[in-house]
């Protein structure tokens, strides 16, 4: 099984809110042949300018939420959630690495 060759966003908001980093990715356009292949974002890394891992997050396939546009077509999946940082840690977040899962058939 091979990962369809297209180019994909992910858009990544985030945000500190009492001690916690609350995050929001995008990730489009949707396609159906990712998800018929078992293909999705399972975790995302926060790291730090010279690359450390300051916090991975797991992510469920079945978490993310489906994006419809105004023609009623899919065109994105979205997700959110939340992690417990410091101030500290969370000013040293400079990158996101997404590391992407091909579940099994």
């Amino acid at each position: 099984m091979t990962y369809p060759q297209e180019t994909y966003t992910l858009l990544v908001k985030t945000r500190f809110f009492k001690e916690r980093c609350l995050y929001s990715l995008y990730i489009k356009p949707y396609d159906k042949r990712l998800e018929s292949a078992g293909f999705f974002v399972s975790e995302i890394e926060f790291t730090d300018g010279a690359g450390f891992a300051l916090e991975n997050v797991p992510l469920r396939a079945n978490d993310w939420t489906r994006v419809v546009g105004s023609d009623g077509k899919e065109i994105g999946k979205t997700i959110q959630g939340s992690f417990p940082i410091t101030l500290e840690d969370y000013m040293e977040i400079e990158n996101l690495d997404a590391h992407w899962h091909s579940a099994p058939k």
